[in-house]
C-alpha cells in the first residue's frame, strides 16, 4: 500500500488521500498485530521483508501498467494490482 500511496501522491491523483488513508490504516493494523506475531515466532526482520516485497511487487505492476507496449501485459498488471488492493481492503474491513 505504501508504494501505491506514494505513486498517487506523486502524481497528485484524485484518490491520493483515500489511498494514503488506507495505507496508514494498514500500517496501524500491522503495528497492532506485530507483537502477537513476534511472540508466535515470526522473525523480527520479517515485517521489513514484507514491506520490501510489497514495494517490489507493486513497482513491477505499475511499471508494466505505465511502460509495457503489450496490451495484454498492461491489462494483466492492472487486474493483479486491483486484486492486491482488494485483498488489502478486505483485511481492513
Amino acid at each position: 500500500m505504501e508504494a501505491l500511496a506514494a505513486r498517487h501522491r506523486g502524481r497528485k491523483e484524485d484518490d491520493a488521500i483515500l489511498v494514503t488513508d488506507m495505507q496508514q490504516e494498514f500500517d496501524l493494523m500491522l503495528q497492532a498485530v506485530l507483537p502477537w506475531a513476534l511472540s508466535d515466532g515470526v522473525d523480527e526482520i520479517q515485517p521489513a521483508r514484507w514491506r520490501v516485497q510489497g514495494w517490489v511487487q507493486v513497482a513491477y505492476l505499475l511499471a508494466d501498467i505505465d511502460y509495457s507496449l503489450d496490451a495484454q501485459i498492461t491489462e494483466g498488471a492492472k487486474r493483479q494490482l486491483h486484486h492486491r488492493i482488494a485483498e488489502c481492503r478486505a483485511v481492513l474491513l
